[in-house]
């Protein structure tokens, strides 16, 4: 990421760990170094939405990186800035969950949110999309097949009852499900943090 050129990974592991620690200033450097990323998250939604959307979208993804920042393992294999990444892009789907605009489609490994290529290396882009597919890779070998499904629903935008609905199963079904992917997906990453 074009962010962690700014710093190295050791100092963004130090400032994470800052802001783990409750260092407001720590915060506000990561959040400065992962400025660019945050706007070019937000920017591909720009045109479909009014500026209000827009708003509430970059602060539900300013959360997500917060979050991203306090619940970020260190040790971990995968770098802070696609662990940040991938947080920032499920908020932003939870974002536009809440608006109610997003395209009713499911997405697979292949089809992954377009940056709009502002700031980006297109080598380092090309990069975090294999590493992107390579976790849903993961996460679909975690998965029975209808769990997957499921996911997938889920991650593209779509509420319990419309997903029970498109597959003919009970909401009740749905939530379980979702309950034990979101299990074994936080097993799999506690274990590989280890």
């Amino acid at each position: 990421m074009q962010s962690e050129k700014k710093a190295n990974p050791a100092e963004i592991n130090r400032l994470v760990r800052e802001v783990q620690s409750g260092n407001e200033t720590a915060f506000a450097t990561l959040a400065d170094l992962y400025k660019p990323l945050l706007s070019a998250e937000i920017e591909p939604y720009r045109k479909a939405l009014s500026a209000t959307d827009v708003e509430d979208l970059r602060q539900g993804a300013m959360f997500a990186f917060f979050r991203a920042a306090l619940s970020y393992d260190t040790n971990q294999a995968v770098t802070f800035g696609l662990y940040a990444k991938i947080c920032i892009t499920n908020g932003i789907l939870d974002g536009l969950r809440s608006i109610g605009r997003l395209r009713r489609r499911e997405i697979s490994a292949d089809i992954l949110p377009a940056p709009d290529g502002t700031g980006e290396n297109p080598q380092q882009l090309y990069l975090d999309r294999q590493r992107i597919r390579q976790i849903y890779l993961v996460i679909k070998g975690l998965l029975s097949p209808l769990e997957y499904r499921i996911f997938k629903l889920y991650m593209a935008g779509f509420s319990y009852t419309e997903i029970a609905a498109k597959l003919e199963k009970s909401p009740k079904s749905v939530d379980n499900a979702l309950t034990r992917i979101k299990r074994k997906i936080k097993n799999k990453v506690n274990f590989s943090a280890e």
